[in-house]
């Protein structure tokens, strides 16, 4: 049997996430074995949508399938995906590109933008910046005492050097 409910509790304290229900003729079904996608997971908000299924019409065995929400982005084109969740944050792929929004942006490792960073579609700096420390006057022509040189890519430094006098200490 399939039937239609409401989330009304959630258990994501394991690794089988597990939720009560509420079916349409006001059944309440507890301890519900909510299934996941491979490779994604979220955790349902209460009022949630849900697909029921009693596995093999056994009534003490029912497994939740899908779980959705009243409050998803609309207006998508065919083929369009979008990744969301209910604190302002989403993924949109999209025929035109790939679009990151939210409250804040973290990357734990590295970013690579190898066609630089742009901030409101519009790239900034990017070159190498060499300031040459020369040697003082009145000496003869000599070496310089130091050269530091820059690295920006799209407004972002990326890298930082520095020989004689010019020491380079990360801080």
């Amino acid at each position: 049997m399939v039937r239609r409910a409401i989330v009304r509790l959630v258990d994501d304290s394991d690794t089988v996430q597990r939720v009560q229900v509420e079916a349409r003729a006001g059944e309440t079904v507890p301890d519900v074995d909510c299934l996941q996608p491979y490779g994604l997971t979220g955790n349902p908000p209460v009022g949630a949508r849900a697909l029921v299924v009693n596995v093999g019409s056994a009534f003490d065995h029912v497994v939740a399938l899908l779980a959705g929400h009243t409050d998803r982005p609309t207006g998508l084109g065919a083929g369009d995906v979008t990744l969301y969740c209910g604190h302002d944050a989403r993924v949109d792929l999209r025929d035109d590109g790939t679009t990151v929004k939210g409250p804040r942006l973290k990357a734990d490792g590295p970013v690579d933008a190898g066609g630089g960073f742009k901030k409101g579609g519009t790239p900034g700096a990017s070159g190498t910046l060499v300031i040459t420390i020369p040697a003082p006057p009145p000496a003869p022509p000599a070496p310089p005492l130091g050269v530091a040189t820059v690295v920006v890519m799209g407004g972002i430094v990326t890298s930082v050097s520095g020989t004689g006098v010019c020491v380079w200490t990360p801080g």
